[in-house]
This record gives structure tokens, sequence and C-alpha cells, in this order.
């Protein structure tokens, strides 16, 4: 008697058969599945990359795609700059009175 290739434990004996042939694109180690997050996670943790799995069960194993899950991996807040305060600064690249010659 063969198991219903659309049952859940099917699906969950094909999910464990790919966990052990699926490897982390950008270092080569293992992943294992955080299911209530719908990710595959890298399982070394200088890379720890969580690459998203798709409703229909596809992960999409790219590391442009992946989302770093160590907090020095993740990208940089945007920069603010903040108007200067007091005095008054020439702005960059523009000469100041003594910058200019008088030729």
């Amino acid at each position: 008697m063969s198991t219903d290739p659309s049952s859940p434990a099917a699906g969950a004996a094909r999910a464990e058969g790919l966990l052990q042939i699926l490897v982390c694109p950008a270092c080569r180690s293992r992943l294992v599945a955080d299911v209530p997050a719908s990710e595959l996670i890298c399982t070394n943790p200088d890379c720890a990359l969580a690459y998203r799995v798709t409703e229909d069960g596809v992960p999409v194993l790219l590391v442009d795609e992946a989302r770093p899950t160590r907090a020095e991996q993740a990208p940089p807040a945007e920069a603010t700059v903040s108007a200067p305060t007091g005095g008054s600064a020439p702005a960059a690249g523009r000469p100041t009175g003594s910058d200019v010659s008088g030729t």
C-alpha cells in the first residue's frame, strides 16, 4: 500500500529528504527548517542566512534574497545627515575667501 503523494505525511517525508541534500548556497552548510517562519536557516553561525520557502513549498535559495539572522549582518540603517551646529562651514568643494587666488 503506497502513501498518497498529496498527504501531509508524504510532504513531510519529501521535505526531510530535501533537507538532507540541500545546502546553503553561500557557505555549503546544512539547512534546518523553521516551519512557523516558512524559512530554511543555515546552520553555520558565521553565515546563518534565512531562505524563504514559498507557499507552494519551494525554497528560494538565492543569496541575494536571503535574510540575515545575525545582528552584524543586518544592512546598515539609513544614514542621516544632520545640519552643522554653530558657525557657517563652507559647502564641500567650494573655496573659501582664503582659498581663492587673485589671478
